[in-house]
C-alpha cells in the first residue's frame, strides 16, 4: 500500500507530507471485515485520489473499501457507500497515528533482515509551494539538513515472510539432530530388608551388613532375664497331745 504520513516533523522542518510504499503488513492493521464489507481501521482514512501524481499510481494497491457514515435523519438507516481508493494516510501528529507509525517502525526493523537498511519514508516536495517532486532528507559534515531528489522508496515484506520458509528455528535445529540412540534401563538392586535400592549388586552385600551388624548389637544390649525366686514354704509345727 501507498502511505502518505501527514505531520511527521522528523527532519522535515515544514511538515511536509511524506509517502512511502509497504507491501506486506498485517492486513488486520489497515483493514477490518465487517457484515457491511471491508472497512478502514483507525487512524487510517483514505487518501485523495488527486494527491497521488499518475507517475506512482504503479505503486498503489486499489482496493474496494465500505465507509459507513451515521443517518442524516433519526429514524432513517445508515448511509453506506462503497468505493476504491488508491493509497491510505493517517496524521502522525495525533496519538493513535504516532503509535501506529511506531508499531510499523518496530515490525519492518524484527522484519527485514539485518544487512539490509531501512528505507524511511520522503518528503513529496523541497516546499509548500513546490510541485510534486520527492526528496530525501540528510545530514552534512556540519550537521545542517540539506534534501536531494529520490524515488518513493518500496518496502516489500512478502519477499521475507514466504509461506514455505515459516518454518521456525526450533524446527530446523531439531529437523538437523542425528536420531538419538534408545534408552535402555539399568538394573536395580533393592535390599530386601528395607527395600533400599542400588544400582550395583555389590551395593546391596555392603549394604546388608549393615543390617547385621545393627542386629549383632540389639543381641549384645538385650538384659537378662532375672533369677526365678522359688518361694519358701512355712512349716506349721503343731503341739504334741
Amino acid at each position: 500500500m501507498l502511505i502518505r504520513l501527514a505531520g511527521h516533523h522528523i527532519n522535515n522542518p515544514n511538515h511536509i507530507d511524506k509517502l512511502i510504499c509497504i507491501k506486506g503488513l498485517p492486513e488486520e492493521w489497515i483493514f477490518k471485515n465487517t457484515k457491511h464489507g471491508k472497512e478502514l481501521v483507525p487512524p487510517w482514512i483514505p487518501d485523495i485520489d488527486a494527491n497521488i501524481p499518475k507517475s506512482i499510481r504503479h505503486l498503489c494497491d486499489p482496493v474496494e473499501v465500505t465507509f459507513v457514515f451515521p443517518p442524516i435523519e433519526k429514524g432513517r438507516e445508515q448511509v453506506i457507500d462503497q468505493r476504491t481508493i488508491l493509497g491510505i494516510k493517517f496524521d502522525y501528529n495525533t496519538e493513535p497515528g504516532h503509535d501506529l507509525w511506531n508499531k510499523i517502525e518496530r515490525y519492518l526493523e524484527t522484519t527485514t533482515p539485518r544487512d539490509q537498511k531501512i528505507p524511511e519514508p520522503v518528503i513529496v516536495a523541497p516546499n509548500q509551494k513546490a510541485d510534486f517532486n520527492p526528496h530525501r532528507a540528510r545530514r552534512t559534515v556540519r550537521g545542517s539538513l540539506e534534501f536531494e531528489t529520490c524515488d518513493i522508496p518500496v518496502v516489500d515484506l512478502r519477499s521475507f515472510l514466504q509461506p514455505s520458509e515459516t518454518v521456525s528455528q526450533a524446527q530446523a535445529i531439531v529437523a538437523q539432530l542425528p536420531d538419538s540412540p534408545p534408552i535402555v534401563s539399568k538394573p536395580v538392586f533393592k535390599c530386601e530388608e528395607c527395600g533400599r535400592k542400588f544400582r550395583k549388586e555389590g551395593f546391596v552385600r555392603i549394604h546388608a551388613r549393615v543390617h547385621k551388624k545393627v542386629e549383632q548389637k540389639k543381641e549384645e544390649v538385650k538384659p537378662e532375664p532375672a533369677p526365678i525366686l522359688e518361694e519358701s514354704v512355712p512349716v506349721v509345727q503343731t503341739a504334741s497331745v
